[in-house]
Order: C-alpha cells, then structure tokens, then sequence
C-alpha cells in the first residue's frame, strides 16, 4: 500500500513537472517563430524598398539613358544613410532630368544626343537651367555637330555664377555664328573675370579719390 502511494505521489508531481517543460518548450518555439517572421519581415521590408531605387535605375537603362548619374546618386543617398523611400526619390529625380535633358536636345527628332550630352544636360537642369536653354542651344547648331563642348561650357558658365538663361543665349549666338568648340569653351573664361576687373578698376578709383581727398585737405586744412 505504501508502495502504491509513492507511486501516485511521483506521478502527481511529475505530471506537472512534465507539462510545465512542455509548456516552455512550445513557449521557445512561438518565440523562435516569432524572431524568425520578424526577422523575415524586416527582410522583405528592406528589399521591397531597397527595390524601388533599383526599380528607378532598371527604368533608365529600358529607357535608354546614362544610368551612371542615377547609380552616383544611390550610392551617396545611402552614403549619408537616407531611408530607402528618400533614395528611391532621389534617383528618380536624377531619371526625370535624363529624360528631360534628351527630349530638349533632340528637339523633336532633329537630332540624337549622344549619352554624354544627356549627361551633361542633365547637369544643366540640375544647376538650375530650363529645358528651353537647351532647346535653344540645339536648335543653334547644325544637327551633325556635336554639342558636348556647349554644353560644358554652359556647366562652367553656371558654376561661375552667370545666370543660365542668358549663358544659353550666349552660346546659342556663338553657334548661329558658326564658332568654333574652342571659342565656345573660351566663353566661360570671361565670367566673373570682368567682374573682377570692374571691381579692381572701383577699387582704384576709390584710392584715387582718397588721395585728391587728402591732397586737398592737407592744403586747406593746416
């Protein structure tokens, strides 16, 4: 009888014992899933985002564009840690001013840009220049001749401050007249170069004046 009682009473404590490492066995495993389905999430998270940046460069290679500028600006979007929907936007911007840049050159078929020339005019724009400036300038030249030297130019004239509409038209009048790409390039050695000098040239006539100034006054004035 004392034998039979044992027995119940290891049974009795064993039964919960049992259930209670059950318990926490199923418990680790609803984590494990649950760590697992997060991490998976988070995964799927990323690439989905990661993917619509990508999605913006496959569009500019389908379309035919330099897809060099869109990869630059991916590469320092996520350089200064955006978030992907911020990197995703950026790239596109960059792929609308490719595509913008082309259309404005070709002017309606009457030209093919080269990929350079769609590069740099997309620099154009991005510097704050407007389609027409390019349109202009295509329209000034020959559709065989190359525009590359123009449009540096035009890059060159705007990081010197010249406002981009009238550097356009600068250019645009350089063309009709049938100029060379060297002295179209020799444009942007002027800008802030006259500006310079007329400075220098006030500067000067500031000290003159100073000069007759202190002439005349240490003659009147004793």
């Amino acid at each position: 009888m004392s034998r039979i009682l044992t027995i119940a009473t290891v049974a009795l404590i064993a039964l919960p014992a049992g259930a209670a490492a059950q318990a926490g066995a199923q418990a680790g495993a609803s984590a494990s899933v649950g760590v697992k389905a997060g991490a998976q999430g988070r995964g799927a998270e990323k690439s989905e985002r990661g993917a619509s940046a990508e999605a913006v460069l496959a569009a500019t290679v389908r379309a035919g564009l330099p897809d060099a500028p869109v990869r630059r600006e991916i590469a320092r979007s996520r350089a200064r840690e955006d978030s992907e929907t911020a990197t995703a936007a950026a790239a596109s911007r960059v792929h609308a001013r490719l595509l913008a840049a082309r259309e404005a050159l070709n002017d309606g078929g009457r030209r093919s840009a080269s990929r350079r020339e769609i590069e740099t005019g997309a620099e154009v724009l991005a510097r704050g220049a407007a389609r027409a400036d390019l349109t202009r300038i295509s329209r000034s030249a020959p559709p065989q001749r190359s525009l590359q030297a123009s449009l540096s130019a035009l890059v060159e004239m705007q990081a010197r401050g010249m406002e981009s509409g009238r550097a356009a038209m600068d250019i645009s009048a350089r063309l009709a007249a049938g100029a060379s790409d060297r002295a179209i390039g020799s444009l942007a050695a002027g800008v802030g170069g006259g500006a310079a000098r007329a400075g220098g040239l006030l500067g000067a006539g500031a000290g003159v004046t100073g000069s007759v100034r202190g002439t005349l006054g240490g003659g009147l004035i004793p």
